[in-house]
């Protein structure tokens, strides 16, 4: 069976599902191979968004639109889907992949609202950069306990790049707060 394809005259794809699984993982292993290439995708993704954000901010409301009616539908359908769910999102909120994602998911929300500039951001070069030193109290941080935080906080402003973090111990961070001592000194210029 052919899918829906809204770009296509006929309304359906070129390939069958299978196929078009198929196919689609084969276009996107041959090009991971191959990191110049996979740059020049991501870059030009980039670009676009950059030069139409009207498109990409309905484009991100019709999904949310659809993710919301989705789900609406499901809560009232399925009984017992609300506490699977819950449960299982609890799970995984615990995780350190599941926190590391929720403290990211937040970031990038205040960066939003606040229009700020946000980049990916290695860990790993960041540790290397720092000598896995904490910045703040100067100790030895092991990955398990390493946090990355932001110079000029987020909230006051500062944009999510490689130059405005630094590595902490995840409790030296809890406990400097939104910038209550003068990170902005040990700015990477």
């Amino acid at each position: 069976m052919f899918g829906p394809n809204k770009t296509k005259r006929s309304g359906l794809d070129n390939y069958c599902r299978t196929c078009r699984k198929e196919y689609g993982a084969n276009w996107y292993k041959n090009g991971s191979e191959d990191p110049e290439w996979m740059d020049e995708r991501r870059a030009d993704a980039r670009a676009w968004a950059k030069a139409n954000p009207e498109k990409v901010r309905a484009g991100n409301d019709r999904l949310k639109e659809y993710r919301l009616k989705y789900y609406k539908e499901r809560r009232e359908n399925e009984p017992g889907y609300r506490e699977e769910s819950n449960r299982s999102t609890y799970k995984w909120r615990k995780t350190p992949k599941g926190r590391a994602s929720r403290a990211n998911t937040k970031a990038a929300e205040e960066a939003r609202k606040r229009d700020n500039y946000r980049e990916p951001v290695n860990k790993e070069e960041i540790m290397r950069r720092d000598n896995y030193i904490c910045h703040i109290c100067k100790k030895r941080v092991s990955r398990a306990k390493m946090s990355l935080d932001h110079l000029i906080p987020i909230l006051h402003g500062g944009p999510h790049t490689s130059w405005n973090v630094a590595v902490a111990h995840r409790s030296c961070n809890s406990k400097r707060g939104a910038g209550r001592i003068p990170a902005q000194l040990r700015l990477h210029i």
